[in-house]
């Protein structure tokens, strides 16, 4: 008999190839994560899990939380990666239900940290996203990137 606790995560989408063609830049990213993401007036940030060549193989919510804040540890946002067969990649996605565009201090500091802990585990952090479903002053989804 198997002592070991079992792990399971909720994943919004599984399986080979659920995005059709890879994710290529950051717009796509962004566009793919605003499909996933609820406009429901709460920040959720949510993990994109991908092949080697830019599939998505799935997409783990990590938390969700309040109007202006949500988790991100990284031994959460990696778990689902680890436990994803074929997970070589992540885009790191949170919403700001405020519209406003751009990454806070504390978001910089979140997405320095996850590159620093992708490179221990040798899962390589692609983007960590700040995405809004309506920009302030234009009503528009927009995002804002940390890129590489």
């Amino acid at each position: 008999m198997n002592d070991l606790p079992t792990i399971n995560y909720f994943a919004l989408a599984t399986g080979p190839k659920v995005a059709k063609r890879p994710l290529r830049n950051t717009q796509q990213a962004a566009d793919y994560a605003r499909r996933i993401i609820p406009d429901d007036g709460r920040e959720h940030f949510v993990v994109l899990l991908l092949n080697g060549v830019g599939h998505v193989l799935g997409a783990h919510v990590v938390s969700i939380g309040t109007v202006n804040t949500t988790a991100s540890m990284p031994a959460e946002v990696f778990r689902a990666a680890l436990l994803t067969p074929g997970c070589s990649a992540i885009i790191a996605v949170h919403n700001h239900p405020s519209g406003v565009v751009g990454l806070t201090q504390t978001d910089k500091r979140g997405a320095k940290a996850l590159r620093e802990a992708g490179k221990i585990l040798g899962i390589e952090v692609l983007d960590y996203l700040v995405i809004v479903h309506r920009a302030v002053g234009t009503g528009k989804p927009a995002h804002a990137a940390f890129g590489k």
